[in-house]
């Protein structure tokens, strides 16, 4: 996993509605939902926090085995480049 500090989109609505992220992407017109651990993954994408921090954070936070955590951060991370909700200025130094 190459390192880089994803940082989610500004101009993205967020919205936390009974457990769950809601993100709405007005420019796209697609609205986006997330269950807790994603939320979390996507808190932590600020721009400062590398991969390898969102990984010890998620650990720590949910108690997992940090080889676990690391593909599914990754995963989680690539959902959100895939879904066009991350800076791509700063997520293509780190692709």
């Amino acid at each position: 996993m190459k390192s880089f500090s994803p940082q989610r989109r500004p101009d993205l609505e967020v919205r936390e509605v009974e457990g769950e992220l809601l993100i709405l992407d007005r420019p796209r017109g697609r609205i986006h939902k997330f269950n807790a651990s994603a939320a979390f993954i996507w808190q932590c994408c600020d721009g400062i926090h590398s991969r390898e921090e969102i990984v010890d954070r998620v650990a720590a936070r949910y108690a997992a085995p940090v080889d676990t955590v690391k593909r599914d951060v990754a995963a989680t991370i690539e959902q959100f480049v895939g879904l066009g909700l991350l800076n791509t200025e700063v997520a293509d130094k780190g692709e």
